[in-house]
């Protein structure tokens, strides 16, 4: 998948994981799967005030980002992680940041997992 305006780090993902053919489609699928509500659960979690649940979802939203090369995604759901474990009101607007960078992810994801 060649974009100009990429969220994840394909030619870095496919250095690690591209030796088998399909690894990498699998791995983007598994882990679009594991992302699909993110989005979602972020803005109910910042519609209900509940910092403790959105710093448990930045948390595996990182993680996510992390072994996807999503080195954007990655560093904004560490800090609103960080700012939801502190109860600083910014991490409901970083929330919402988060939760469409991730939209955005899942976009660019799909698009590798259908072959675009």
């Amino acid at each position: 998948m060649d974009q100009t305006s990429k969220i994840v780090e394909w030619d870095l993902l496919r250095s690690k994981f591209g030796i088998k053919p399909g690894l990498v489609e699998k791995l983007v699928a598994a882990a679009h799967g594991s992302q699909l509500n993110k989005p979602s659960e972020v803005r109910e979690a910042i519609s209900a005030g509940q910092f403790d649940v959105l710093a448990k979802l930045a948390h595996g939203v990182r993680g996510t980002a992390a072994n996807l090369h999503a080195l954007s995604v990655q560093a904004l759901a560490g800090e609103v992680e960080t700012l939801a474990i502190a109860q600083n009101q910014m991490a409901f607007t970083k929330g919402t940041e988060l939760a469409e960078l991730v939209d955005a992810m899942l976009i660019e994801m799909a698009g590798v997992i259908s072959g675009a």
